[in-house]
């Protein structure tokens, strides 16, 4: 995973979560990212719909509509909505500089997401 991101990646939640988009290093995603996803049982992302356009020779934008399911138990959480992904081309790979996530629909109960969190920091 951590060959798609540009050394620095700026993650926008703020549609969902609130708060203010974090500019993290690539690393820091992955072990952000580390320590939710082994939290749930399953999870499946379909990511459709994608529209990619140049904006530089070493710059594009990048579109598509998701959906993401996340189990926990008996329970489950699925999000729906677009990502927006700002590319750079780095040494002939494309890599991600900017990921936005817009929610749109849900259904479920957000709250596995802190449960999951707890649930990883155990499998550590």
């Amino acid at each position: 995973m951590r060959a798609a991101f540009a050394d620095t990646v700026t993650l926008d939640y703020t549609s969902l979560w609130g708060g203010a988009p974090s500019t993290l290093s690539a690393e820091d995603v992955v072990e952000q990212w580390s320590g939710l996803l082994p939290g749930f049982d399953t999870t499946q992302h379909l990511v459709t719909n994608h529209a990619i356009s140049t904006t530089a020779a070493d710059a594009a934008v990048a579109e598509a509509d998701f959906q993401a399911a996340h189990r926990l138990g008996g329970e489950m959480w699925i999000l729906m909505g677009r990502y927006h992904y700002d590319l750079v081309k780095r040494d002939g790979s494309w890599r991600i500089t900017r990921l936005v996530m817009t929610w749109t629909h849900e259904s479920g109960d957000r709250g596995l997401v802190e449960k999951a969190v707890t649930r990883a920091s155990r499998l550590e």
